[in-house]
């Protein structure tokens, strides 16, 4: 497995590596193997910030989000036979359909070893066995994070629509190895999802933390003052065309960088979580 960057990405795509680290992605995606046709349209381009708020595609982290309809997604094949994988992606719930597939074979063949769907109204996990799913509501951004371990324990935690914490689900991982990991709209479905910060890693010990919403400059582990101008500069700037967070933003995660995540930014400067900063748990 190696790192790869990719337009759905807002950090280091680190597939089976046994390490984090971070980095500005490109907004290529030319480093996924297996690209589909569909895909290659629709994403070939990145993402779009048009002037005005009401036209921007919704992303979750710097401007790498893409937009994808049914059956449009890409493909990675360098995973190879990880009996271990765990991954962390955002999408924004547009529509109804499977946003994700680990199979055990490269282009998206063979035995489905974790898929995660959307139907309107609660994500769910396939491949895996006795994993609840988890309530969601459309037109919201949503993390999801979970780790395969081949035959043995399932994990997955999603954390979205400005909650305070995630929620945890369990199961019975499925038995196989991942040898391939698509990530877009899979199959039918309805409406669009807008992809973003994907991540992977075969490591078991090392977790791939959830990003931090509200952290808008991306440049530290904390919410301040700087993420308020951040914020503030993109308000305003979207008329001119310019002035793009680098960072999450979108601390409501509907979908727009708005006034309202102005205030909730204001909120935790002038009311800090207790016990802990913004980013390092509480959010």
């Amino acid at each position: 497995m190696k790192a790869m960057t990719q337009s759905i990405l807002a950090a280091a795509l680190l597939l089976a590596l046994p390490f984090a680290a971070s980095a500005q992605a490109t907004c290529t995606k030319n480093a996924w193997n297996g690209n589909t046709g569909a895909a290659t349209g629709a994403l070939a381009s990145g993402p779009e910030l048009p002037t005005g708020n009401a036209n921007k595609i919704a992303r979750y982290s710097g401007k790498c989000a893409v937009r994808a309809t049914t059956g449009q997604f890409v493909t990675d094949d360098t995973p190879s036979a990880e009996a271990t994988y765990q991954a962390r992606f955002a999408f924004y719930t547009g529509g109804s359909g499977k946003v994700f597939s680990a199979t055990a074979s490269n282009a998206g063949a063979g035995a489905e070893i974790v898929g995660v769907s959307f139907n309107g109204s609660a994500i769910s996990f396939s491949g895996a066995t006795g994993v609840a799913t988890v309530p969601a509501v459309a037109n919201r951004w949503y993390q999801v994070r979970f780790t395969h371990n081949n035959g043995g324990a399932f994990t997955a935690s999603v954390k979205g629509n400005a909650a305070a914490s995630a929620t945890t689900v369990t199961g019975t991982s499925a038995a196989g190895t991942v040898g391939s990991a698509s990530l877009g709209f899979i199959g039918a479905g309805t409406g669009s999802f807008n992809v973003d910060s994907f991540e992977s890693t075969r490591s078991a010990t090392t977790p791939i933390a959830f990003q931090c919403r509200g952290n808008a400059n991306a440049t530290d582990t904390i919410i301040s003052l700087a993420d308020r101008i951040a914020v503030n500069a993109e308000i305003l700037g979207t008329a001119l065309g310019s002035s793009v967070a680098s960072g999450q933003p979108d601390i409501t995660e509907d979908g727009l960088v708005s006034l309202g995540d102005r205030l909730a930014i204001n909120q935790i400067i002038l009311n800090p979580p207790q016990g802990s900063t913004w980013c390092g748990g509480a959010n």
